[in-house]
């Protein structure tokens, strides 16, 4: 049988209300609190009604050793039958085992005092995370707006987005709900000395905080093919940093280590388990093998990129000293991009500058293929109108339709064409008109990789 459990600390700072509900439940079940932090730790006794109530002490602190004023308090609360049972910060957890005890806060406007007080540095802390996280938020929104298929295509950027957005309602919900009961408690205080419980959301803060963002992050590993990598490790290594550290920084604070030693010893522990986690995960799978690019495969050759010059060069040899061939992926469950580009001066050989530049969107969910090839067409929109291309039809159907236009580089204009097939958008753009040949070449290579 257990003797200890740990919860995960769900709960708005300022509610002490749900906080005092859930901890008397937790005692007809047999649990009772005996530390708090990120978890709540609990040890096993006889269920029981116990009464709890939670109280603010402005000045309180996670890692400085208690203030005479915080044990004046502990020992003024423990002569009427509260005894000190957990605290975190400015968070005081008191238990009473009397049937009827004499309630710990008697004046509601100290009370609301004391929780506005406590808690401001926590809603700075949350106004600074929130207005971070609304930036990152609609960074992400308007970048959605402008390129949809290259940043949704990017796992890394959809996660960065999410998690932002998800924080950012979090904080803008922390607020709304704080300041509701605030002025709600502080007019009934003022009026007639009434006291007024708070009301919480633990489901806001489960969906936003822990849900949502682990989702994301997890989404991004097997978007990366990284699932079984150490970033899946470093996601448990986080929750075992903050409970060593709930229990380290407690026990430190309560033998009077001061404040400086305090947060030195937890940076360490918290250093070397992620050092372990790190190192130990890269020597445990260091056998594994690259796995295919966001799902596009080519044959790998000197050539580097899925096609180049080497293929629209008719047989013809042509130097390649000095080309420049660069090519990226990204990708998730629904969409995949490859982007790819070849340029190289010619003009000592008089043919001028060649230019080779594509852009491969792979539709693995249906219902964005529209969404993504009308992004497509907005993004890469050309001097021009887009007009329909012909040349480009293969006997299989591999081609459902194409468009062209030309845009201005520095060194000339460029011819751009959207090709449509089944499964995939092409954006391509050429410092030449194609010829059916070579057409038929770009289609062949860049529908099948």
């Amino acid at each position: 049988m257990r003797n200890g459990k740990l919860e995960l600390a769900l709960c708005d700072f300022f509610d002490h209300t749900l906080m005092e509900h859930h901890f008397e439940r937790m005692a007809k079940k047999g649990w009772a609190l005996d530390r708090m932090g990120i978890f709540w730790h609990y040890h096993r006794i006889e269920p029981k009604s116990l009464h709890y109530a939670v109280s603010y002490f402005p000045g309180g602190g996670f890692y400085e050793p208690p203030t005479e004023g915080e044990m004046t308090f502990a020992e003024y609360c423990e002569e009427a039958g509260w005894e000190l049972a957990a605290e975190y910060g400015v968070i005081k957890i008191f238990c009473n085992e009397r049937e009827h005890p004499v309630p710990l806060e008697t004046q509601a406007d100290l009370q609301v005092q004391n929780i506005h007080l406590a808690t401001q540095k926590m809603r700075i802390s949350y106004g600074v995370i929130g207005v971070i996280a609304w930036l990152i938020g609609i960074w992400f929104l308007l970048s959605l707006a402008v390129n949809f298929t290259r940043q949704f295509s990017n796992a890394a950027g959809c996660f960065l987005g999410i998690f932002g957005l998800s924080l950012g309602i979090y904080a803008a919900y922390y607020f709304i709900a704080y300041y509701i009961w605030y002025r709600k408690a502080e007019r009934n205080a003022s009026e007639d000395q009434m006291f007024t419980p708070t009301k919480g959301n633990r489901w806001v803060m489960f969906l936003t905080v822990l849900v949502i963002p682990i989702a994301a992050y997890v989404f991004y590993l097997v978007a990366e093919q990284s699932i079984r990598n150490t970033s899946l490790l470093s996601l448990a290594a986080w929750g075992i940093v903050y409970y060593i550290q709930d229990c380290l920084r407690s026990q430190l604070r309560n033998k009077g280590v001061r404040k400086g030693i305090n947060r030195a010893l937890n940076f360490a522990v918290a250093f070397v388990i992620f050092e372990a986690v790190f190192v130990g995960g890269k020597y445990l799978f260091s056998g594994e093998v690259a796995v295919s690019n966001h799902g596009f495969q080519w044959e790998s050759s000197e050539k580097m990129i899925p096609l180049s010059s080497d293929d629209l060069s008719d047989g013809q040899e042509r130097s390649a000293s000095d080309d420049t061939r660069q090519w990226n992926t990204s990708g998730n469950l629904f969409l995949s991009q490859l982007t790819a580009q070849e340029t190289s001066d010619e003009s000592r050989q008089g043919e001028g500058t060649f230019y080779l530049q594509y852009v491969v969107t792979k539709v693995r969910a249906g219902v964005l293929y529209d969404l993504s090839r009308d992004s497509m067409r907005n993004t890469y929109r050309g001097e021009q109108a887009w007009q329909e291309s012909r040349g480009w039809e293969l006997p299989d159907g591999t081609v459902e339709y194409a468009c062209e236009t030309t845009i201005q580089r520095t060194d000339g204009t460029v011819n751009r064409y959207l090709i449509c097939m089944s499964d995939r958008i092409l954006k391509i753009d050429l410092s030449f008109v194609p010829d059916d040949q070579q057409r038929e070449t770009i289609v062949r290579i860049l529908g099948e990789i």
